[in-house]
């Protein structure tokens, strides 16, 4: 984007025509009256200029007093005329030529700029529209002026301000947006991308409205690589020659994938940015001490596998770390795989055995996930194989009885199994009904029981969890989150939330993997206070409630409200680990838990030796500034076949107002004005278009350039009808304070 300035000239509104008025005709217009005739036009002379600096008029009267502060119009043609001048009188002096002469006042007049820039401007704009920048500006900063003619859509920019006047704000502005500024006759603001008014005609042989045409190309202020210094801070802890590593007090300014950066006396190169701010408590952060108790039960929903569970403390502030772990294996659980046999036979004395003498039983028996015996049999295993028995008759005390078996069962290395269920069936038909329970031991069922319910026809899937044991939090706690992994998993991801501090059971989980939330937390957010304790001088570890903040290789930290800043070199186990134990970077002072430590704000990937290392040891509150450096390869190419070497011309800017975005295109715009060869144009013309701010081509002999009006001079000429203009271009499309600029650049060159 080629860098555009600011305008402050005449007869902008492009309504004009060349010719169209008679520039003999002059009209002057002072505090509202016709005083032409008391103005003698070939003392009279206006400087049009561009860029922030005012234009004015210089003017002799008679017949009447002036004062200062009077509005002053020029006019050619009429008193409606073509603009050539609108403002103020700012000084006067009596002019006499002999005495007994009538008295005469030289007036030195200002343009509305005078009034423009009485206040300063004292407010900083950030990522916001140039269209919504420029009135605002206007707005805010001025009284008596609009902001009508601001064109819309341009760019977005950072306009950073410390106590300078309006109009070198918009100039700014416009440097910024590519746009063009100035006030018209009304006092009102065009500020704009393109100049819509009409330019001179082309000079070329057949114009006969010109003459004194003189062109001057010089590469003497040729600049291919632009340096600009922007926005700073201060170095935070004392750094070594040859470290990496750049601790400051806000990295906001510096290019996050990495650049460049100014510290006392040498340029740096950096390859990452740590924004820095977060941090944690230090100490071992608050978790609930207990594992929660969850337990596969029957039912779909949950993959089979193996899921584990934690939960946290929530609080109005945050969320402590989960609690430790407890896992459950969801799936089918396998039903016994060792046939039950016959350990024994017993009998009742009273013949109580509810088996028939010469009857034949089957035995078998089932493994069951409930906590509770013979509650709920859908969560039996499938059973195992059967056992047979044929009822005898026992020795009698005078009462015959048949004797009964005692079953012996295996139990389940299943960690869900809670009982082992006995079912029996009687001649082989019908189904097994249930006769026995017992806990999940190897051991013998006695086999007599009247039958109960029926052996279910399916092997149960434990695929949901009862949730219990969820310890409610300490005061403060407002609800618990419950967290667990995918099959096989391990990172905790949200399942429930239990919105109250009361209860010790969840909702029945039944979530499938793949809906399941947010990770769990990895640092203690909920405010809750840490258990006493302290890290203590010299300690070369510091325990925190969370590491994420800080790099695993290394970097700086800052404890409390930056009462030490230390260095560490990694980090493990809920630890910053690597500090010094004394020295620079080291603890220096007891540590208690709960101190808050933040990650500090860094330049990181900065080379150990040569080209941007760090040659010099810097010190706390040393300067840091952003550099940016932008090239214009194209123009080093071309200079470079034209004068040897690589063609480079560097020029450094300061602007310690510039953001990264600001200072990138402050460099870029330099090198859209000055990485050609500068042209200047001087002539005198009768055009009536020719004022600042418009395009002047040049197509004569020896001179073909199409470059910008920077001032105007006009004035009356004895013997000449029209007014005279001289008239300065240039193809560097730059302003007054880049000329002032150039010159002492080229003063500093030659001293």
């Amino acid at each position: 984007m080629a860098l555009q300035y600011a305008l402050s000239g005449v007869a902008r509104v492009g309504n004009t025509r060349s010719n169209y008025y008679n520039g003999a005709i002059v009209a002057f217009t002072i505090n509202g009256t016709d005083r032409t005739r008391f103005v003698n036009k070939f003392e009279c002379e206006v400087h049009d200029i561009l860029n922030e600096t005012p234009n004015t008029a210089t003017l002799v009267v008679r017949g009447f007093t002036p004062t200062v502060g009077m509005a002053v119009t020029i006019r050619l043609g009429s008193t409606h005329g073509v603009p050539l001048f609108d403002g103020l009188v700012v000084s006067l002096e009596p002019v006499r030529r002999r005495t007994g002469i009538r008295v005469r006042y030289r007036l030195e007049c200002i343009d509305w700029m005078y009034l423009l820039d009485r206040l300063l401007v004292n407010k900083d704009y950030a990522s916001l529209s140039g269209s919504a920048i420029a009135p605002d500006l206007i707005s805010t900063f001025t009284t008596g002026f609009t902001a009508v003619h601001v064109e819309s859509g341009l760019a977005t920019v950072d306009l950073p301000n410390k106590m300078e006047r309006v109009s070198q704000a918009l100039t700014r502005l416009a440097n910024l947006t590519g746009a063009v500024w100035y006030i018209d006759g009304t006092k009102d603001l065009h500020f704009l991308i393109t100049e819509t008014a009409t330019s001179p005609t082309a000079l070329t042989t057949a114009n006969k409205t010109f003459k004194r045409l003189k062109s001057h190309t010089s590469l003497e202020q040729v600049r291919t690589r632009v340096y600009v210094e922007g926005q700073g801070t201060a170095v935070r802890a004392p750094v070594s020659a040859g470290d990496t590593i750049l601790p400051v007090e806000t990295a906001a300014m510096f290019d996050p994938v990495g650049g460049h950066a100014t510290v006392p006396s040498e340029r740096l190169t950096y390859t990452a940015v740590e924004r820095g701010a977060d941090g944690s408590l230090v100490g071992p952060g608050v978790t609930p001490s207990s594992a929660m108790s969850p337990a596969a039960s029957a039912g779909v929903g949950i993959e089979s596998g193996d899921h584990v569970y934690a939960f946290t403390w929530v609080t109005g502030a945050g969320e402590t770390l989960p609690s430790p772990l407890a896992t459950v294996t969801h799936g089918a659980i396998s039903g016994p795989s060792v046939a039950p046999t016959i350990n024994s036979l017993s009998g009742n004395a009273d013949g109580t055995t509810n088996l028939a003498i010469g009857t034949t039983y089957e035995y078998v028996y089932t493994y069951s996930a409930h906590p509770t015996p013979y509650t709920d049999l859908t969560e039996d295993t499938a059973p195992s194989t059967a056992v047979t028995y044929l009822a005898i008759l026992a020795a009698t005390l005078g009462v015959p009885y048949a004797q009964y078996p005692n079953i012996r069962v295996t139990a389940s290395d299943d960690e869900r199994v809670y009982w082992m269920h006995l079912f029996r069936r009687v001649q082989g038909v019908g189904n097994y009904q249930y006769i026995r329970s017992s806990t999940n031991a190897t051991q013998n069922l006695v086999g007599y029981n009247a039958g109960g319910a029926d052996l279910p026809a399916a092997n149960a899937t434990f695929n949901r969890s009862t949730l219990d044991g969820i310890a409610v939090g300490p005061s403060g706690t407002t609800s618990r989150k419950v967290y667990r992994t995918v099959a096989g998993g391990v990172q905790l991801k949200l399942q429930q939330t239990i919105a109250n501090n009361t209860a010790t059971t969840g909702t029945t989980d039944t979530t499938v993997d793949a809906s399941l939330g947010a990770n769990a937390p990895s640092a203690d957010t909920s405010g809750l206070t840490q258990p006493d304790g302290q890290v203590n001088q010299g300690d070369t570890s510091l325990i925190v409630a969370s590491t994420t903040a800080f790099l695993s290789t290394g970097g700086w930290a800052v404890i409390g409200n930056g009462e030490q800043v230390i260095r560490y070199t990694g980090h493990t186990g809920g630890a910053l680990t690597g500090i010094p134990a004394a020295g620079v970077g080291a603890i220096v002072a007891p540590v208690s838990y709960n101190s808050t430590i933040t990650a500090c704000p860094m330049l990181t990937g900065i080379p150990t030796s040569g080209a941007g290392a760090l040659t010099t040891a810097l010190v706390p509150g040393d300067e840091i500034n952003l550099l940016v450096v932008e090239d214009a390869t194209a123009a080093q190419t071309a200079l470079a076949a034209l004068e040897g070497g690589d063609g480079i011309h560097e020029h450094y800017i300061q602007d310690r107002r510039l953001s990264l975005a600001g200072a990138t295109v402050r460099a870029q715009a330099e090198l859209a004005l000055g990485s050609t060869a500068d042209e200047t144009v001087t002539v005198v013309s009768e055009d009536f278009n020719a004022c600042s701010g418009r395009t002047l081509t040049v197509s004569v002999t020896g001179i073909a350039v199409t470059a910008r009006i920077q001032q105007v001079r006009f004035h009356w000429v004895p013997g000449r009808a029209k007014v005279q203009r001289e008239i300065t271009a240039t193809n560097r499309l730059k302003g007054f304070y880049q000329y002032v600029r150039d010159l002492d650049d080229k003063t500093r060159r030659v001293a």
